[in-house]
């Protein structure tokens, strides 16, 4: 009896190191993939950081060419006023000038809208 307890003890002994072993991979592999994990979450940051960087890059350079292009409309909005004012003494190509210049603002104005068109396109992706 007492040696089968003996050797029921050694068993255990032993089991209960291969137990401990088998934690300690365990412990090991749960660590490296939590790491691996974190590695991967932080170049995702990183990346998402990058875009945002350049998305804001992005949306300052379109704002530039939106202010830009608010002026210009500003201006040729002035332009014509002045010159409808005089329109009375214009004489016909005078009046096909103008119509011209309209054009231009239209132009104009449908490249703003385009490019408000890209700005929330940009802010839809950098939100997303």
């Amino acid at each position: 009896n007492r040696k089968r307890e003996e050797l029921l003890g050694t068993q255990f002994s032993a089991l209960l190191s291969q137990l401990k072993c088998k934690s300690d991979q365990t412990e090991a592999a749960l660590i490296a993939k939590h790491d691996e994990a974190v590695d991967s979450l932080s170049a995702q940051v990183e990346s998402l950081r990058k875009k945002l960087h350049s998305g804001r890059s992005a949306a300052k350079s379109l704002k530039a060419d939106l202010q830009e292009k608010d002026k210009e409309i500003a201006d040729l909005t002035c332009s014509l006023k002045k010159r409808l004012t005089n329109q009375e003494s214009a004489s016909l190509k005078k009046e096909e000038s103008l119509r011209a210049d309209m054009k231009e603002i239209q132009l104009n104005f449908a490249l703003r809208e385009a490019c408000l068109v890209e700005k929330e396109k940009i802010v839809v992706q950098l939100t997303s």
